[in-house]
C-alpha cells in the first residue's frame, strides 16, 4: 500500500485499475515502492490544483503503474533531460526544496528491475508517467486464499528492558520529512524531539540523550555521515542505534553509512513496517497489538451516523485514506460516536481498506 501524507488545497488523489490484477505477484516490493512513491512524489510538487491519479494494469508477466497528473507538465525539449541527476527543468516558483535525483533514481532502480520507464507530457496540461515491470504470477484470483476473520494491528510497545517510553531524535533539515517520521512513530507511544541540521543534533544530544538517533544523509552543511562520525565519538554514543535515511538505496550508499556507525539504512519514503521492523530489530521491546474480528465491525447503538457521513467511509474504494481521516476529524470535533472513530482510526493508521469497506457495508 501506497501512502500520501499529505495534499494541498484543491488536489486530489484517486486510484483505477484497468485491469483485475493476481492476488500475489513476485517481484521487488521495495525497489517497486520507492518507485512508486518518487513519482507519485514528483507528480504532486508539479500539480498545484486538479488531481494526481495511480492507475495499475497487468499484461501476460508484465505490472503496469501509471502515474498521471494535471500539473503544468513539460516541454519537448526538456523531456530527455529530466531522467539525469540534479535536474529541476521547471520554472523557480515550482522549484521547491530536494536534490533533483527522485526521477534519476526511478530509472536506475526500473532499469535494474529490468523495466521500462517512460513520460507522456503536454506542457500546461500534465504529465503520465508509466512503468513497466516483469512480475511472477504467484496466486491467481481464483487462487486466493481465504481471509482470516482476525487482523492485527500494531497499537505501541511493552519495552523488554528499562523503564518509560523510548526517546527517539529525529535529525533532517526538511520539516516535512521530520513530520512524517514524528506522524509515524508518536501513535506508538515514542517520546520524539527534532533536530534540522547536523548541528542542531549535537547540540540537542549535549542535553537529552535519546535511545535512538534516525539521521538523514543529505544535509547542507554538515551531513548525516559527517554527524554520525562526530557522535560515534563522542562519550556515551558507541552503541545508541543510528539509522541512516536516504533516498539513495543502492549498495554503495549502505556501505558508506555503515562505515561510519549506522546500524541500519532506510529508503525514503519511509515504509512503517520496515521502520517497526527496524526499531525491533535494534531496540529492547516488543510490539503491542489488538485484534479486530470482523464479528467485531459490526453496527452498534452509539454508531448513528448520517447516510452522508457513512457513504464517505466508500472513499477507501479509491483508496482516499485522507477523505477517510478527515470524516474521523470531524465526528472527533463533534464528540459523535466515539467506540466507531476509534475504530476507524486504528483501521486508517494501518491502511486496513478491506476492513474499512466491510464496515461501510455493515453501516
Amino acid at each position: 500500500m501506497f501512502r500520501i501524507h499529505a495534499a494541498q488545497k484543491g488536489l486530489f488523489f484517486r486510484y483505477e485499475t484497468l485491469a483485475a490484477l493476481p492476488y500475489t505477484l513476485y517481484c521487488d516490493s521495495k525497489r517497486l515502492r520507492q518507485i512508486a512513491m518518487n513519482l507519485l512524489s514528483n507528480a504532486v510538487k508539479f500539480t498545484e490544483k486538479g488531481e494526481v491519479v495511480l492507475r495499475t494494469n497487468f499484461k501476460t508477466g508484465q505490472l503496469c503503474l501509471e502515474i498521471a497528473d494535471t500539473g503544468i507538465g513539460i516541454s519537448p525539449p526538456k523531456i530527455d533531460k529530466i531522467f539525469e541527476p540534479f535536474q529541476q527543468t521547471s520554472e523557480n516558483k515550482y522549484k521547491l526544496p530536494g536534490t533533483g535525483l527522485g526521477l534519476s533514481i526511478s530509472r536506475r532502480l526500473v532499469d535494474a528491475m529490468a523495466g521500462q520507464l517512460t513520460v507522456v507530457s503536454t506542457l500546461g496540461t500534465g504529465s503520465i508517467f508509466r512503468v513497466e515491470i516483469p512480475v511472477e504470477v504467484v496466486t491467481t484470483l481464483t487462487e486466493r486464499p481465504l481471509q482470516p476473520n482476525e487482523s492485527t494491528v500494531v497499537t505501541g510497545y511493552y519495552r523488554t528492558r528499562g523503564k518509560g517510553a523510548f526517546r527517539v531524535l529525529i535529525t533532517d533539515d526538511v520539516a516535512s520529512n521530520r513530520q512524517v517520521l514524528c506522524g509515524l512513530l508518536e501513535p506508538l507511544g515514542f517520546v520524539l524531539i527534532e533536530a534540522n541540521s547536523g548541528q542542531h543534533c549535537l547540540e540537542i544530544v549535549t542535553t537529552w540523550q535519546p535511545d535512538l538517533i534516525l539521521m538523514d544523509l543529505r544535509m547542507p552543511e554538515m551531513d548525516g555521515l559527517e554527524t554520525t562520525r562526530v557522535l560515534r565519538a563522542l562519550p556515551g554514543f558507541q552503541d545508541i542505534p543510528i539509522v541512516a535515511i536516504s533516498a539513495a538505496v543502492f549498495a554503495q550508499d549502505r556501505e558508506q553509512s555503515q562505515a561510519v556507525g549506522c546500524n541500519a539504512h532506510l529508503a525514503k519514503p519511509v515504509s512503517l513496517d520496515e521502520l517497526r521492523d527496524t526499531l525491533g530489530q535494534l531496540l529492547p521491546l516488543t510490539w503491542r497489538c489488538a485484534k479486530t474480528t470482523h464479528s467485531e465491525i459490526t453496527p452498534q447503538a452509539e454508531w448513528r451516523l448520517s447516510p452522508e457521513q457513512a457513504t464517505q467511509l466508500h472513499f477507501a474504494k479509491s483508496g482516499d485514506i485522507m477523505a477517510i481521516k478527515k470524516l474521523t476529524q470531524e465526528l472527533e470535533k463533534q464528540d459523535c460516536c466515539p467506540t466507531l472513530v476509534k475504530k476507524i482510526s486504528i483501521l486508517v493508521q494501518n491502511f486496513e481498506i478491506e476492513e474499512i469497506l466491510h464496515l461501510a457495508q455493515n453501516l
